[in-house]
């Protein structure tokens, strides 16, 4: 699995910055709905189109959150979506990090290979559809930070002789300690 990194500061420009955002944000596809080997003209097909945000979760990771998510589907020569050419879908979801959401697209093939295209030794994959992802960055929760910390404390009494001192964390100063 590949994970994109922040740039370093001596590189940080705004569209280095950009690109890495950008690199969160990863789509594909899995076919869903296939029978068989070849999916002839004419015949319908389902595919998942999954966007996924690829930032790691936890305190040393920034807090990437995709909002107003949205994919646009184009067929192409080979297939389109059966609802027509291009097939618009609204996330209504926020996508946390390391979170994914799918949607399953049914498309209708247009063109199947011809036998000629295997004789000749034409070994090439179809193009399926074109996909679009936009998303905003959520800037709100991307600058809110968080830090933990585990603090101990001694509560056993302690015995102390008359005239000593003891320092009282109230108020941040030394107060002279009276039995």
């Amino acid at each position: 699995m590949f994970f994109p990194k922040f740039p370093s500061a001596s590189d940080f420009t705004l569209t280095s910055f950009y690109k890495s955002l950008q690199e969160y944000l990863y789509i594909y596809k899995k076919f869903a709905g296939k029978k068989g080997e070849v999916i002839n003209k004419g015949e319908e097909f389902t595919v998942q189109f999954y966007v996924w945000n690829l930032m790691r979760r936890g305190l040393n990771f920034p807090n990437l959150w995709f909002k107003d998510v949205k994919l646009v589907i184009t067929g192409t020569r080979w297939a389109e979506p059966v609802k027509g050419f291009e097939e618009k879908i609204n996330i209504n979801k926020d996508i946390a990090p390391f979170q994914r959401e799918f949607f399953e697209v049914k498309f209708v093939a247009k063109e199947a290979l011809t036998e000629n295209s295997f004789e000749r030794g034409l070994d090439f994959l179809e193009e399926i559809a074109f996909v679009r992802c936009s998303a905003d960055v959520d800037f709100k929760k991307l600058f809110h930070f968080e830090k933990e910390a585990t603090f101990k404390e001694s509560f056993r009494p302690e015995f102390l002789p008359e005239d000593s001192y003891q320092f009282s964390f109230m108020e941040e100063e030394f107060v002279p300690h009276k039995n």
